[in-house]
């Protein structure tokens, strides 16, 4: 899993220098898979949580009931097609974790799927292969700690996955000089990557802080070590997205320096490595 610093760190510097200064924390740190070719198996395994309702069967495939996205002319996301509602990734040939708020009990489990390779290309057609999706069968365990904010969910899929390849998880301990990417579905839009992130506070034994360029319909996202792709924690809430524009009369995306508004949360993954081993989950 594990690619040359210097390669990546050539590749993201290149991107970040043209980026625009529209999302969350400094410079856009948005990309699409396609702009940043690396760690392909984890773009492979990462999937939206999507509401059945917008997905119609249609033969061999679904037609996919999105909406579009609705901000101020010029932002970034917007007019885009809208589909997931969270984010999850895959540990396991037929387990996925994401965020317990995303999912937290039977009834909403059996009203989603998990759906593989949303992309821009099949957003513009509208349409994606039945082999993408996978029905939630099971909620294994789901927790949204109060006191501790834990937030993290285990899910067992309808059918194993195959041709894809699970994501590792870090056991080791999360130093504060890391840098971190996460891939999700910002605003229910096709799948992106949020790059250059950096971590704000590494104290709580719960969760970590960090500057990550992430919305809505990310959470449940795996942050990813920037060098070595392991996963190190679960996105799981942040700052604000939008704001009303009045002059303009619509919806703006919020931008913060780097050092300025609350930072994202994470759960660690060591809080989901423990579950894991507790029921004797295999990944």
């Amino acid at each position: 899993m594990k690619l040359s610093l210097i390669v990546i760190t050539a590749i993201l510097l290149s991107l970040t220098a043209h980026a625009q200064n529209k999302v969350i924390y400094g410079s856009n740190g948005l990309r699409t898979p396609l702009q940043i070719p690396i760690f392909p198996d984890l773009v492979d395994a990462t999937a939206g949580l999507v509401a059945n309702y917008r997905l119609q069967d249609a033969d061999d495939h679904y037609k996919l009931l999105t909406k579009k996205t609705k901000f101020c002319a010029g932002e970034v996301l917007n007019n885009q097609a809208r589909l997931a509602k969270c984010t999850g990734f895959l540990i396991a040939d037929d387990i996925i974790v994401t965020a317990g708020h995303c999912v937290a009990d039977q009834i909403e489990c059996s009203n989603n799927s998990w759906v593989f390779d949303f992309t821009s290309d099949v957003a513009k057609q509208g349409f994606i292969s039945k082999d993408s999706v996978y029905k939630c069968s099971k909620v294994i365990y789901s927790e949204k700690n109060m006191q501790t904010k834990a937030d993290f969910a285990i899910i067992r899929l309808a059918r194993k996955v195959e041709g894809r390849v699970p994501m590792y998880l870090n056991k080791g301990e999360l130093e504060i000089d890391e840098h971190l990417m996460t891939l999700g579905f910002p605003f229910g839009t096709f799948l992106k990557l949020s790059i250059n992130g950096t971590i704000r506070n590494n104290s709580n034994p719960y969760f970590f802080s960090a500057n990550l360029d992430t919305f809505h319909g990310n959470s449940g996202a795996p942050v990813v070590n920037q060098n070595s792709g392991d996963v190190e924690g679960v996105l799981v809430r942040g700052e604000s997205d939008t704001y009303f524009d009045d002059v303009k009369n619509c919806v703006r995306i919020k931008n913060c320096e780097d050092d300025s508004c609350r930072g994202e949360d994470v759960t660690r993954i060591s809080n989901v490595i423990n579950k894991l081993q507790e029921l004797g989950i295999k990944f």
